[in-house]
């Protein structure tokens, strides 16, 4: 496949890494970039139509809920993103035969987990981890 051809789905567009993929990507590459409102990737029946219906050689995730503190009171908000989603594109990817990448920009996790915080945010971090681990087995 010719980078020439390459066409990349990207979630997240509007956040820190997704703005910075956007302005950096190739001319010749086809970029179908989503933000939250456009592409919500913890709907499994939404990820899977635009994956069917665009065919991406590529899809790179750089959506996240990275509020450590706000996620610890919309938990189901940050599990929904940072492990629901993951695990919804991965599984769009496998059928699609696409190739899957995850960009973060956030380093609130490291410090987080450098001070033992057993927040929700830290939990679904974690949880975002299995997921992807699960579909590499």
């Amino acid at each position: 496949m010719s980078p020439d051809n390459l066409s990349i789905l990207v979630t997240g567009a509007n956040g820190q890494v997704g703005t910075e993929l956007r302005r950096r990507a190739p001319v010749s590459v086809k970029l179908c970039a989503f933000d939250r409102h456009a592409l919500d990737i913890g709907d499994r029946a939404a990820v899977a139509a635009a994956v069917t219906d665009l065919r991406p050689d590529v899809i790179i995730n750089a959506a996240a809920f990275t509020g450590v503190d706000a996620a610890e009171t919309a938990r189901e908000d940050a599990d929904r993103v940072n492990r629901q989603g993951p695990a919804h594109l991965a599984a769009a990817a496998d059928l699609a035969a696409a190739g899957l990448g995850f960009a973060a920009a956030d380093p609130g996790l490291a410090r987080a987990a450098a001070l033992a915080s057993f927040s929700a945010w830290i939990a679904a971090a974690f949880a975002f981890s299995a997921a992807i681990r699960s579909f590499s087995a």
